[in-house]
């Protein structure tokens, strides 16, 4: 004949184990282990500058039919990063009168391309303000 646990004895197991579950989410040095990120990835799994930058690049390689003049800005938010390049729309001489323009890409903290958007267009000539 098998013996069932008592109530309390059930209580007190499932107690043990929501403590151990949650004292396992703190490091030795007390420190808490960070949790995922917005989009369910963690720290460990976001991808750098440089990867951002890169994969940047490479789609507006694939998307736009322009060539990359250089990368703006670079700025990390929470839901992975805002890369501003500057492309050359169209070749003129002399060059001061080429046509570049701004675009703003969304990379997620995975790597994905989300979106870009074309927000600026000038000559080459004109001063523009960073932003």
């Amino acid at each position: 004949m098998t013996e069932t646990p008592s109530e309390n004895e059930s209580a007190e197991t499932e107690r043990s184990w929501e403590e151990s579950t949650a004292n396992s989410n703190e490091l030795d040095s007390g420190q808490t282990v960070s949790g995922p990120t917005e989009d369910g990835s963690t720290e460990s799994e976001r991808i750098d500058l440089n990867e951002a930058r890169q994969i940047v690049i490479d789609a507006a390689d694939q998307l736009l039919d322009h060539q990359v003049e250089d990368v703006i800005k670079i700025e990390s938010n929470d839901a992975g990063w805002r890369v501003v390049l500057e492309v050359l729309e169209r070749e003129a001489v002399p060059d001061t009168q080429d046509i570049l323009g701004r675009y703003v890409f969304s990379v997620g903290t995975k790597g994905n391309v989300s979106g870009y958007e074309l927000s600026d267009r000038y000559r080459r000539d004109e001063l523009k303000e960073e932003f």
